[in-house]
């Protein structure tokens, strides 16, 4: 193992001062990895992203400073955490894959992450919209009841320990940090809290925690979870103060600003919810963190809530209704038009004082009409224009009738019929005319020339003066 560390932290002799905190440089090695920069540092120790050398995984690795590692309960605190967090493999607490102590410096190899802290967030976006933090925290209920179940307190839970992270398919993953000030109940860590100290972020304690550190237990994470929601929702600490003396009275009193009163618009039974969770009397909380998770539920987008259902175990909700998919409706033959019923008025109209009525006013026929055969009527109107025009040329060419010869009796004589006349030649159309046409002209100057026995009558001559019998 190569460390590097500042000059003021060796001895004369050119080995460690234990009292210094001695850092790892870049391309430094530890082990089997890689130093490549350090992420973060802390009180108990430093953060580092290094590599395997020979898999060239990144990890992170987290080691004790050796001014804490002297201490044998520190030690022995630290490998525990190592020990208990790598049994939890939960999807929202940060996994770790290796613990040990190496040239007298624990470790601890953890995934890396990348992404940013809720610390980070709040300090960007400031308030978050109460959906959006109750997405954030319901995997965090999640991880801290996992803890719980394992026996493990965290004791430090708050925005800058959850980790906001992505994955390779660039969903977000919440993820839990930071066990190192956790309170184990296990056997081989029995003993091992320490007393008197105070441990943990003074802004996110519990009123127990602040008054001893011992009395901290599953209610104590329970209440943190509900100061940081106040601290999304508001963008704010729940407390603040200029030194700790008032920040932890405050905590004690339960003197708590009500989110409301610095985010109206809030919704009154959400803000219910935080006060109760973060109540200054234990048994006013909720009776576990899963207890609070479900009162979240309700504030949480509809995906987020579906999926952590069945994990807080609530039933599906019987009055979500589920979208149906957006089908295109089959298209529909289009629909004849149907034809206009005219109005009586207007039918009445039409009989009484016939108009010139449009062809657009007229309603299309149902059923279509036979057409007439046109050439049967052009050839009988064709045969009775020639029959009207032969008439007439005879009746104008013909000669003046004689004077009859006086008789002493009258006798009724027998007149001969008029010579008859052919009517001149005219070009008849070049269309047949019907049967019944010629029927009707050849009928018509018989009728006319007919000789009919009359008495006496009078008669006109060609001068048209009457003519006595």
């Amino acid at each position: 193992m190569a460390l590097h560390e500042p000059e003021s932290a060796r001895g004369s002799g050119g080995e460690l001062d234990v009292e210094g905190d001695p850092a790892l440089a870049p391309g430094a090695s530890f082990g089997a990895y890689t130093v490549e920069r350090c992420v973060g540092r802390g009180g108990m120790g430093a953060v580092y992203e290094a590599r395997h050398r020979e898999l060239g995984k990144r990890v992170a690795l987290k080691a004790l400073h050796r001014r804490v590692a002297v201490d044998p309960r520190a030690r022995a605190r630290f490998l525990a955490e190592g020990r208990a967090t790598s049994r939890l493999r939960h999807p929202h607490v940060v996994d770790v894959s290796d613990h040990g102590i190496l040239d007298g410096v624990p470790f601890l190899v953890m995934e890396f992450l990348e992404g940013e802290t809720l610390e980070a967030l709040i300090a960007r976006e400031g308030a978050l919209p109460v959906a959006r933090a109750a997405e954030i925290m319901l995997p965090v209920c999640a991880a801290v009841s996992a803890t719980h179940q394992q026996g493990i307190v965290h004791r430090d839970l708050k925005p800058a320990n959850i980790f906001l992270s992505r994955d390779g398919l660039g969903r977000e993953q919440v993820k839990v940090l930071d066990f190192g000030v956790s309170r184990i109940e296990s056997p081989d860590v029995d003993g091992l809290t320490s007393t008197g100290a105070l441990i943990g972020t003074p802004w996110y304690m519990s009123p127990e925690q602040a008054q001893d550190p011992r009395n901290a237990r599953a209610p104590s994470d329970q209440y943190t979870i509900g100061v940081i929601l106040a601290e999304c929702v508001t963008g704010r600490r729940a407390f603040e103060g200029k030194s700790l003396y008032p920040v932890l009275r405050n905590i004690v009193m339960g003197a708590m600003a009500r989110p409301r009163s610095l985010r109206p618009d809030l919704p009154e039974d959400f803000e219910a919810v935080v006060l109760r969770a973060a109540h200054v009397d234990i048994s006013a909380r909720y009776d576990s963190v899963d207890d609070l998770a479900r009162a979240l539920l309700p504030y949480a987008p509809r995906l987020s809530r579906d999926s952590w259902r069945p994990v807080f175990g609530v039933a599906p909700d019987p009055t979500a209704v589920d979208e149906p998919p957006v089908v295109a409706p089959a298209p529909t033959p289009p629909t004849p038009p149907t034809p206009p019923t005219p109005a009586p008025t207007a039918a009445l109209e039409a009989v009484v004082a016939p108009a010139v009525v449009s062809s657009d006013t007229i309603p299309p026929i149902a059923r279509p009409l036979r057409p007439r055969p046109r050439g049967a009527a052009v050839a009988g109107l064709a045969a009775v224009a020639a029959l009207g025009l032969g008439l007439g040329w005879w009746v104008l060419r013909a000669p003046p009738r004689a004077a009859p010869v006086a008789v002493a009796r009258p006798q009724p004589e027998t007149v001969a019929p008029p010579p008859t006349v052919a009517p001149p030649t005219v070009a008849p159309p070049t269309i047949a005319p019907p049967t019944a046409a010629p029927a009707i002209a050849a009928a018509r100057p018989v009728a006319r020339t007919r000789a009919v026995p009359r008495g006496p009558r009078r008669q006109i001559g060609a001068n048209g003066a009457p003519i006595e019998e």
